[in-house]
């Protein structure tokens, strides 16, 4: 369920992205955002879900590859 919303929020990024129009300085901290969730955000998420579970004895992983991909494909676009 976690992973799936870490990638519904991804998605919905993208949509915003592609169904908005950002004037130049929305475009800036619109980029940002997603720098920051890059950066921050899915790391910080993968490792608060590896604290909640590894003590359980779980082998379950958060895996945000995904929707890094998908933020790191909406970054590269002009």
């Amino acid at each position: 369920v976690t992973q799936q919303a870490v990638a519904h929020v991804a998605a919905g990024l993208m949509h915003y992205r592609y169904t908005h129009h950002l004037n130049d300085s929305e475009l800036d901290v619109f980029r940002a955002a997603l720098q920051c969730a890059l950066d921050t955000m899915l790391p910080f998420l993968a490792a608060c879900f590896a604290r909640i579970f590894a003590p359980a004895g779980s082998s379950v992983k958060l895996d945000t590859t995904g929707a890094a991909a998908v933020l790191r494909s909406v970054l590269q676009e002009p």
